[in-house]
């Protein structure tokens, strides 16, 4: 096949902060394409039964996971979402504080401090019932872990190495000494031995709170098994999401780095052509196929980090997750976009010491070189106008 000279050949090596801005419009095209692609492929994906079914049983198996949990009491549910351990902790000083004021005869409780509390007991208070009530009931259903359980291992677990609590039928309570202070504490923030007490009962009951946490998610059968299912009903729509993100990174590419340039020839993208800048080979010829589809390729690995941007756009933070699965116990789309980071930074310090040729990894795999045709343009409308 015959060689054409490219008309580029006669135009200055594109200067680097030139080619910088190129780089960088062309990206954020190619970034902006794989986002549109993927909402569009997500959206029909949507109303397809392979998703639909998959996001029902996503729902239901969070129900049942989320019944069994609410179940072992070591939790409550609030406005469709379970509480935080440490919301948990703070209503149960509060509550404890006031259930052992108002059983000591305390008179003139403030009604602001204490409005809508509820005061805790034996038949509410998380961790109590946990431990004494729902893990003795159900014993058969835990793995053997060793723990114990039952109000004495409780009183045990909560008042060791402390003098704030005291029994009282079976149910560990707040002192009436540590209560007032911390009911003063409540009142005034400036009360420091209020605050410490307050501080030493809430870290003391966050910590069981994590203990029996920790005990549900190792040893619980029923919350393995739920958890399972759920795990197992994400994996669908984890695999359609996966190849939704690399399909529309894939074409953004293909359309950007080598559908355009093998219509424009020159090797030209959308930006290249746009700011009259041509690639041509060490010889001065036109870039053929084989050329740009190296230049392709290197490209695909170089810019990779279009995958994490664009998950991150499409799904916030939670996108980190659905790129962090490791393939193959060997890499992850997230490792190799952060490998791609890299090899951009590589690239464009390589470009950077070709004095002479100021070419990035991809342009030396495919021995092409940027040049100028601005200049040469103008000259040929001189030239043409001089005749």
């Amino acid at each position: 096949m015959r060689k054409e000279t490219s008309f580029y050949t006669r135009g200055e090596v594109t200067p680097f902060r030139r080619k910088i801005g190129i780089y960088l419009l062309d990206f954020l095209l190619a970034f902006i394409l794989s986002v549109a692609l993927f909402a569009s492929f997500d959206g029909v994906m949507s109303f397809t039964p392979l998703v639909t079914d998959a996001k029902a049983n996503i729902q239901t198996g969070y129900e049942n996971l989320m019944n069994v949990v609410l179940e072992t009491k070591i939790t409550q549910e609030e406005n469709g979402s379970l509480l935080e351990q440490e919301e948990i902790a703070r209503r149960y000083v509060i509550g404890s504080t006031y259930s052992s004021l108002v059983s000591g005869g305390k008179d003139n409780l403030s009604e602001n401090t204490y409005q809508d509390v509820v005061p805790i007991n034996e038949t509410n208070g998380n961790a109590y019932l946990y431990f004494v009530v729902f893990k003795v009931e159900n014993q058969d259903k835990y793995i053997q872990d060793g723990s114990l359980s039952g109000s004495d291992y409780y009183y045990q677990i909560l008042s060791s190495g402390m003098e704030e609590f005291y029994q009282e039928g079976g149910y560990p309570k707040l002192t009436y000494t540590i209560a007032e202070k911390i009911d003063i504490y409540l009142r005034e923030e400036n009360y420091t031995e209020g605050k410490e007490c307050y501080q030493k009962v809430y870290n003391r009951y966050l910590e069981i709170l994590a203990k029996g946490t920790v005990e549900i998610e190792t040893y619980y059968r029923p919350y393995y098994q739920a958890l399972t299912v759920y795990e197992k009903s994400g994996r669908r729509l984890y695999v359609v999401r996966t190849i939704e993100l690399l399909l529309s990174y894939v074409t953004s590419i293909f359309i950007i780095y080598l559908l355009f340039p093998l219509l424009f020839k020159n090797g030209m993208t959308p930006c290249m052509r746009i700011l009259k800048v041509g690639a041509v080979t060490k010889e001065g010829y036109q870039p053929g196929f084989v050329s740009l589809f190296l230049r392709f390729i290197v490209l695909f690995v170089e810019l990779f980090v279009i995958v994490l941007l664009t998950s991150c756009v499409m799904f916030g933070i939670s996108g980190l997750d659905l790129i962090s699965e490791v393939f193959f116990g060997m890499f992850s789309l997230l490792s190799l976009s952060v490998f791609s980071i890299i090899f951009i930074i590589l690239s464009l310090v390589l470009s950077l010491l070709m004095k002479n040729t100021k070419q990035t990894i991809p342009e030396l795999a495919s021995s092409l070189i940027l040049r100028d045709g601005e200049v040469m343009q103008v000259e040929e409308k001189e030239k043409k106008h001089g005749e």
